[in-house]
C-alpha cells in the first residue's frame, strides 16, 4: 500500500518535472529571441543616433551658410514692396527716395556677383531673371524721374511761382533722382538739363523785362549842373526852376539814403506808392542790381549743387541761362544813366558795384563778376561826362554886370561847389587807387577858382577882392575838413594854399 503511494507520487513528480522542463525550455527560447531582438534594436538605435548626428551637422552647416549668404541672396531677390513703390509710389514721399536707394544697391551688387557659394544657391536662370527684373525696374524709375523733372520744369513757366521753394523741395530735396538718372541714362539727363536751361533763360528774361518796365515808371531826379544865373536885378540865383531845398538835395550826400539792402528794393507795391514822388537814380540802380545779384547768385549755387557742374561747365551753363538777362541789364542801365547829370548818384552806383564785386569774390560767385565789370565800364565814363559838364557850365557862366556890388560873404555858388566836393570826397574816402575822378575834381576846382577870379576882376577895392576870395576858399576848406581820404585831403590843401596866397 505504501509502495503504491510512493510510486504514484514519483510518477506525478516526474510528470511535473517534465512540464516544468517544457516551460523552462519555452522561457529559454523566449529569452533567446528577446536577446536577438534586443541586439537588433540596439543596432537600430545606433543607426538612428548616427543619422541624428549627421542631420545635426548638416543643420548646423545650413545655418552657417544661411547666415553667411542670407544677405547676399536677399540683395538679389527684389522685394514686392520695392517693386510696388518704384512703379506706383508717391515720388513726393520719402519712401520713394528710399526705394530708389535700395534699387541702386541691387543694380550695383548684381554687377559684382563673384561669390561661388552665392552662385551655387542662385541658379543661372534665376540670376538672369533677377537681372532682367532689376533692369526693367530701373527703366521704370528713369521714366518716372524724367516725368517728375519735366513737370517741375514746366512749373517755372507759370505766372507767379515761388522758384526758390520749387527748387528746394522738388530739386534739391530730390537730388538723388537726378543723380540716379545721370548714372543710368546720361544722355537723358543732359537733355533735361538743357530743357531746364532754356526754361530758366526765358523765365529770367521775362521777369527782368517786366521789372525794368516797372522801374521805368518811377520819376527819377535827373540832377543839376553847377551854374549861377543872373536875374533881372543883376544878382545871382542858384538855378532857374529849382528851389533851394531841391538844389541842396542834389548835392548833399547826407540827405540821400546811405544803405540799401534787399528789404529796400523797389517792388510793385512800393512803386505804386512812390510813383509820383521823385527818387534819386541810385535807388533804381541799387534795386535792379540787388534783385539781379540775388537771383543770379541763387541760380549759380543751385547749378553747382544740383547738376554738379565741372569748372568748365559752370560759366557756360550760367551764361546760357542769363545771356538774355545780362543784355537786358546792360541796356536798362545804359538808358537809366544816359540822360542823368547826377554825379553823386553815379558815383554811389560805382561804389555799390565795387562792393558787389568784393561780395561776389567773398561768396565765391565768379560768374557774375564780368557783369559788374561791364557796369563799372558804363558808369565811369558817364561820371566823367557829368564832371565835364559841370566844368563847362562853370566856364560858360555869365559874369556879374557890376563886380563892386558883390558882397564879401561867400558866394551862393560856393556852397554848392563845397557840397559837391564834400560828397564826392566822402564817397571816395576808402579808395586806395588812383581813379579818373581825381582828375575831374581837380579840373572842377580849378574852373571854379577861375570863375571866382572873373567875378572879382572888376572890383576896384583889392582888399574887398581878397576878402571875397578868402571867404569862399575858407568855406570850401572848412566843409572839406569833415571828409576823409586822399581826395578830400588834396582838395582841402589846394584851397588852403589859395587862401594863404590871397591873405599874404
Amino acid at each position: 500500500m505504501i509502495q503504491n503511494n510512493e510510486k504514484e507520487a514519483t510518477s506525478e513528480n516526474a510528470i511535473q518535472f517534465d512540464a516544468l522542463e517544457q516551460v523552462l525550455q519555452k522561457v529559454v527560447g523566449s529569452l533567446e529571441k528577446f536577446q536577438v531582438n534586443l541586439d537588433a534594436a540596439t543596432a537600430d538605435i545606433d543607426k538612428v543616433s548616427q543619422w541624428s548626428s549627421e542631420i545635426q551637422v548638416r543643420l548646423s552647416n545650413m545655418k552657417k551658410v544661411e547666415s553667411a549668404l542670407g544677405a547676399e541672396i536677399d540683395t538679389h531677390l527684389l522685394p514686392p514692396t520695392l517693386i510696388k513703390t518704384i512703379c506706383t509710389g508717391d515720388m513726393e514721399h520719402p519712401s520713394w527716395s528710399t526705394a530708389l536707394e535700395q534699387l541702386e544697391i541691387y543694380l550695383g551688387d548684381e554687377g559684382n556677383a563673384t561669390n561661388n557659394e552665392k552662385l551655387t544657391l542662385l541658379s543661372h536662370k534665376g540670376s538672369e531673371e533677377q537681372e532682367e527684373l532689376c533692369q526693367k525696374l530701373c527703366y521704370k524709375a528713369i521714366e518716372r524721374i524724367r516725368n517728375y523733372i519735366v513737370v517741375t520744369i514746366k512749373l517755372f513757366r507759370h505766372g507767379l511761382v515761388d522758384v526758390a521753394s520749387i527748387r528746394k523741395h522738388r530739386f534739391i530735396g530730390k537730388k538723388n533722382y537726378y543723380t540716379f538718372l545721370s548714372k543710368h541714362n546720361p544722355l537723358l539727363s543732359l537733355e533735361l538739363r538743357k530743357a531746364y536751361i532754356n526754361t530758366m533763360n526765358w523765365y529770367y528774361y521775362y521777369h527782368f523785362y517786366h521789372y525794368s518796365l516797372l522801374l521805368s515808371r518811377v520819376n527819377i531826379l535827373k540832377g543839376e549842373l553847377i551854374r549861377p544865373e543872373e536875374d533881372r536885378k543883376g544878382f545871382f540865383m542858384l538855378g532857374k526852376g529849382s528851389s533851394q531845398i531841391q538844389s541842396s538835395r542834389m548835392f548833399s550826400l547826407d540827405l540821400r539814403s546811405q544803405n540799401f539792402d534787399i528789404n529796400s528794393v523797389l517792388m510793385a507795391s512800393t512803386v505804386n506808392h512812390i510813383e509820383s514822388s521823385p527818387q534819386f537814380l541810385e535807388r533804381i540802380y541799387f534795386s535792379w542790381e540787388l534783385v539781379f545779384t540775388e537771383h543770379a547768385s541763387a541760380e549759380y549755387f543751385f547749378l553747382l549743387e544740383y547738376f554738379e557742374l565741372s569748372t568748365e561747365d559752370q560759366k557756360t551753363t550760367f551764361h546760357s541761362i542769363f545771356d538774355g538777362s545780362l543784355q537786358l541789364s546792360q541796356q536798362f542801365i545804359t538808358d537809366l544813366i544816359s540822360t542823368s547829370i547826377d554825379s553823386i548818384a553815379i558815383l554811389k552806383c560805382i561804389r555799390f558795384t565795387q562792393e558787389l564785386i568784393l561780395q561776389s569774390q567773398k561768396n565765391l560767385v565768379p560768374v557774375i563778376e564780368p557783369h559788374y565789370t561791364s557796369m563799372i565800364i558804363l558808369l565811369w565814363p558817364r561820371l566823367q561826362a557829368i564832371m565835364d559838364l559841370h566844368s563847362e557850365s562853370l566856364q560858360k557862366s555869365p559874369l556879374p554886370s557890376k563886380s563892386d556890388d558883390l558882397a564879401s560873404t561867400p558866394h551862393p555858388l560856393t556852397q554848392r561847389v563845397s557840397e559837391l566836393l564834400y560828397s564826392l570826397a566822402t564817397l571816395s574816402a576808402n579808395s586806395l587807387e588812383a581813379e579818373p575822378l581825381t582828375h575831374s575834381v581837380s579840373r572842377l576846382s580849378h574852373d571854379f577858382v577861375a570863375l571866382l577870379n572873373k567875378f572879382c576882376e572888376g572890383m576896384s577895392d583889392e582888399r574887398k577882392r581878397n576878402r571875397f576870395l578868402s571867404n569862399n576858399f575858407t568855406l570850401i576848406s572848412t566843409v572839406l575838413s569833415g571828409a576823409h581820404g586822399k581826395l578830400a585831403f588834396d582838395q582841402k590843401a589846394y584851397f588852403e594854399e589859395l587862401n594863404e596866397k590871397v591873405n599874404d
